[in-house]
């Protein structure tokens, strides 16, 4: 058999095994670049030979030949077929017991049991080149488990030689890799808070404003739009500047960030955080108003290295009395990385320079954060992040002045969520982003999508808490994920989250679209839990509540001592055909007493939840019930929760 690819080829050998070779260098080319390989175990025709008349006598042993290589090769097709399915039977109960690559054990081996940074860039460099290593081992391991056993008298088969080229030797033993300066912990410095400017935006927690398009400076209205700022005078009406944000080349055309999320203020300044993809940076934007004359000016632009940070329901940027508080991403992935040395590209914050000098400004920015600002992770991942929570200091900030931001990184998986108050950052991280769908496993039926997932079958996830004003990082050892900012919450001493459960094994399952249950569960534990160690929540901490009406774009708020969350039955717009119009009128919020969640009530709405808000004490919730029109409803929260 001959098969002729672009610059490869394949051999197919027995049990149909389909494998890449290696191009030899004596390999005939053909015309455009294509290879032309010959089957190896291909036979020749044989010329025609005269045709002879045979006795019968010699066409008896002919036939009697013919019959014993036929049930030869009958028998030896029998032996491959009961090898071949003897080995995917055992594939099959390996992977039951490997389901997902964070459970290797050489990856659990690479994680700390205990908050601690790295000591240095070298070590981290070296972390990442052991990382490297074990995703090795674990492709050729993969390689393996795709490949049948070979037996005498089966056919070689020849795998790629990129495949199987030896790594270079890395320092597997902290203890025997050279020593280098000591650990640093992160530390904030305190400061005092100063009143800022009327907060027009619904914030998740007093005296944390949050990213908006909206802001009020004194008696001004400042919006962002299409990468432009509007000040309004809200005594006269009238439109008093307009300054874009983007900037110009010297051909006047728009360039700058990609786009332009949200902005925040802080007395006269305004601050635009934004994401350009050229520059692979967060990009802050920081502006003044001149409330005497209401003229918006640019005071400079800075660039923070990082990836995508995008989220379109858990803003990155933070103002807590004057500090900026930045959440940008930072993925590591050994691939994408140089580690031929113990260098490696830090992430920067620098100005935004003129494309004629901005090479030499990438050189010379500040590094972002170094090896010793970065915590050793706690769960196992094969495609690192580094989380950075970059603290800016913005009181008497004037044009020309440099960003100074302190900044700490938290080493894990990349699924995360950031929650921050008065006092604390909460970073969730969770093990949900390293779960791989397993071809092995059988379907997990509707009826086991229906069961609550046992607590040891939830993936694992690690809680971090900064203080604000400075002090030790603590950590605890948590379950499952969260929906996003506002499934945290931070009370009278107390850390809640409503999480979502769901079974590792069954998160791949094509059964979902019928047999959808969303499980949730409250996490409620006193912040004395918090510690240096990593230790996992204790299952009581958990509490069981009702699945709520709708499984799509769970909308959720805690309240003091409440919470309340809900959702909906279709993805976009209104409900259309008659399962999505019956599911809307059959929908209920769920209404939490944090102090015992057993006694948690079904309020039924009638309508699917699109936003769910706070109202000082209460809650309101709008949606869909048909195509007529926007419903609302009031829930009231004292004593008994109730539609009013």
């Amino acid at each position: 058999m001959r098969r002729i690819f672009h610059d490869k080829a394949f051999i197919i050998g027995p049990l149909s095994a389909a494998l890449l070779i290696a191009q030899p260098a004596e390999a005939q080319r053909g015309g455009g670049g294509y290879v032309i390989f010959d089957d190896p175990y291909e036979e020749e025709a044989e010329p025609e030979k005269p045709k002879v008349e045979l006795t019968p006598e010699e066409k008896l042993r002919q036939e009697e030949e013919a019959k014993r290589k036929a049930e030869e090769a009958k028998k030896q097709a029998e032996e491959a077929e009961h090898r071949y399915q003897a080995w995917r039977e055992q594939s099959r109960r390996e992977a039951l017991d490997d389901i997902h690559p964070f459970q290797d054990k050489k990856l659990q081996a690479l994680t700390s049991s205990q908050l601690e940074t790295f000591r240095s860039d070298g070590e981290l460099v070296r972390w990442l080149k052991r990382l490297e290593a074990v995703r090795d081992d674990r492709q050729s391991d993969w390689l393996g488990f795709l490949q049948p056993p070979q037996l005498p008298g089966d056919k070689p088969i020849v795998i790629a030689a990129a495949m199987m080229q030896e790594e270079e030797a890395v320092c597997t033993n902290p203890e025997e890799c050279p020593e280098e300066s000591g650990a640093q912990d992160f530390v904030v410095t305190a400061s005092k808070k100063t009143v800022s400017a009327p907060n027009v935006t619904n914030v998740q927690s007093a005296g944390v404003d949050e990213g908006d398009i909206i802001k009020q400076i004194g008696d001004y209205l400042i919006t962002l739009q299409d990468g432009r700022l509007f000040a309004v005078n809200m005594r006269t009406m009238q439109l008093t500047d307009r300054a874009d944000v983007y900037r110009k080349d010297k051909d006047g055309d728009a360039i700058g960030a990609d786009w332009y999320d949200e902005m925040l203020v802080k007395d006269d300044h305004i601050i635009v955080t934004a994401y350009s993809y050229e520059e692979d940076a967060t990009e802050l934007s920081i502006f003044a108003l001149e409330q005497a004359t209401g003229k918006v000016s640019p005071q400079g632009v800075f660039l923070i290295s990082s990836d995508d940070y995008y989220d379109v329901s858990n803003y990155a940027s933070r103002i807590i009395g004057d500090k900026l508080v930045l959440y940008a991403p930072y993925g590591v992935d050994p691939d994408d990385i140089d580690l031929d040395d113990d260098g490696w590209k830090k992430p920067y914050v620098r100005r935004w320079p003129p494309s004629d000098a901005r090479e030499e400004t990438q050189k010379t920015g500040k590094p972002l954060f170094g090896g010793k600002d970065i915590f050793k992770p706690l769960l196992p991942t094969r495609y690192p992040t580094i989380h950075t929570i970059s603290i800016c200091p913005l009181g008497g900030y004037k044009a020309g002045k440099d960003l100074d931001c302190t900044t700490t990184g938290i080493l894990g998986p990349s699924a995360a969520a950031m929650y921050v108050n008065a006092d604390n950052i909460y970073l969730w991280n969770s093990l949900n982003s390293e779960i791989e769908g397993n071809g092995w496993l059988d379907e997990c039926t509707v009826d086991e999508l229906g069961r609550y997932p046992a607590h040891d079958q939830v993936a694992q996830g690690a809680l971090y808490k900064l203080s604000v004003r400075g002090g030790d990082v603590g950590v605890v050892g948590v379950r499952g994920g969260l929906y996003d900012q506002y499934s945290m919450d931070e009370y009278r001493g107390r850390f809640r989250a409503l999480s979502p459960r769901q079974d590792i094994k069954c998160a791949y399952s094509s059964n979902w679209d019928e047999g959808w249950t969303e499980h949730v569960a409250l996490l409620d534990i006193p912040l004395s839990r918090f510690d240096k160690q990593f230790k996992p929540v204790p299952v009581h901490s958990y509490a069981v509540l009702p699945a709520p009406g709708g499984n799509i774009r769970i909308q959720n708020r805690f309240n003091g001592d409440w919470l309340t969350y809900g959702g909906k039955g279709q993805y976009w717009g209104t409900p259309e055909d008659e399962e999505e119009l019956a599911e809307a009128v059959r929908n209920y919020a769920v209404a939490v007493p944090i102090s015992s969640p057993q006694s948690a009530q079904k309020i039924a709405i009638g309508h699917s939840i699109e936003r769910l808000e706070l109202v000082g004490n209460d809650v309101v919730l709008n949606g869909y019930r048909d195509a007529t029109g926007l419903s609302v409803t009031f829930l009231k929260m004292d004593g008994v929760p109730r539609v009013s």
